[in-house]
């Protein structure tokens, strides 16, 4: 972020939430999403009536969670998490796979901050992988070309591509 002359981060479910949190979030019309400034703690903006999920789920000790109600606007929640990180005018990073209804919510509130892509923050720290990642990723690749050397060496007549899935299944 300090590179790109970013202020914060701003993701909400998926992958990216995922890797960065370690929250695991399905996406749903309701907006569920993560602030990540440059300094000072991160803020998940949360539906009030996730809350309890959500801090069963989050294990950021210092991370905040605000939540909105349904009268409320959750990007409302997302500026007012900024500013309250000292966050009022600069470039404010959006991953790239943000739904463009969640963008569209922010950019109405015709925020001071600059809202801009956040490729670059969030492809930037996911390419680069540690020795650690690097053993884990050939590890689950041996899995798998293991799993389907025995899958299909069980392969018969009559079996069904439900059948197969299910197998590989079991054997993973």
């Amino acid at each position: 972020m300090r590179e790109g002359g970013h202020s914060a981060f701003v993701t909400e479910s998926g992958a990216t939430l995922e890797y960065f949190s370690g929250v695991r979030w399905r996406r749903s019309e309701r907006m569920f999403g993560l602030v990540i400034p440059l300094q000072g703690a991160p803020a998940f903006i949360c539906p009030a009536f996730e809350e309890e999920r959500a801090r069963e789920l989050i294990r950021l000790p210092q991370a905040e969670i605000r939540t909105w109600a349904e009268d409320q606007s959750p990007y409302r929640r997302i500026l007012e998490a900024l500013q309250d990180r000292g966050i009022r005018t600069g470039k404010v990073g959006i991953e790239p796979s943000t739904r463009l209804f969640i963008l569209n919510g922010l950019r109405e509130l015709r925020p001071a901050v600059e809202l801009v892509d956040g490729g670059e923050i969030s492809y930037g720290c996911r390419r680069t992988k540690s020795a650690l990642e690097i053993e884990l990723m050939r590890l689950a690749n041996q899995i798998t070309k293991r799993t389907y050397q025995i899958a299909l060496a069980e392969l018969q007549e009559g079996l069904t591509e439900s059948d197969l899935r299910r197998r590989i299944s079991e054997i993973h």
